[in-house]
């Protein structure tokens, strides 16, 4: 069901074997990069993220490697110490800054600094790539809020990536999720779009209930 040098976003082995599968062995849509959250927090799994994989082109992040090594950042703290919603790119040089950082215990920590994301949308580069319909553009929003629940007081190293790709979005590649669960807890379920066997990311405020 993916369009052309996408992303697709799994969370576990059932998921994502047999696309390995029919890749590896069977040749099969090799330009599609698969992403497994359940490995997303692994150093070396981000490492490959960003090398060209058969026809995949590369995924896109700002982190440094020594944010996201083993045992680094396993668990990031929310802080909203912003009184305003914050691009993702924002978010993420806020949290990479060497010089902003919170003590915890008497060691300091990268954060997330809002709980409210904006991820600015490129309409020519959507309607380009074909990532919405003809039919919905008047429906294409300017800007995706992703809104982190008050509940939850951390990120796990893949939402953090997940963000981070987000920061560096230009519209240009489709985005696809496998499943409207799974272990991504970021505020993008309000923008998923049923489409085929999956759900695409897309500039449009979903009606349906995603929860």
């Amino acid at each position: 069901s993916c369009e052309p040098n996408a992303i697709l976003i799994t969370f576990g082995d059932n998921d994502t074997f047999p696309l390995w599968y029919i890749q590896e062995v069977e040749g099969v849509g090799t330009d599609k990069r698969v992403m497994n959250t359940s490995l997303l927090g692994i150093d070396w799994y981000i490492d490959q993220m960003q090398c060209k994989q058969y026809e995949s082109e590369p995924v896109r992040f700002t982190t440094p490697r020594i944010n996201y090594l083993y045992g680094t950042n396993e668990a990031i703290r929310i802080y909203d110490r912003l009184s305003r919603p914050v691009t993702a790119k924002e978010a993420i040089e806020l949290f990479n800054d060497p010089n902003v950082k919170i003590s915890v215990n008497g060691e300091k920590e990268c954060f997330l600094a809002s709980r409210r994301i904006r991820v600015p949308v490129n309409k020519e580069n959507v309607i380009k790539n074909g990532i919405v319909a003809p039919c919905d553009y008047d429906k294409i929003v300017d800007t995706l809020y992703l809104n982190i629940s008050e509940g939850k007081s951390t990120l796990t190293k893949p939402e953090l990536m997940i963000l981070d790709m987000l920061s560096n979005y230009q519209w240009d590649r489709p985005v696809y999720i496998l499943s409207q669960g799974g272990d991504i807890n970021i505020g993008i379920k309000d923008y998923l779009q049923f489409d085929g066997f999956m759900y695409k990311l897309v500039p449009i405020k979903s009606r349906l209930s995603l929860t």
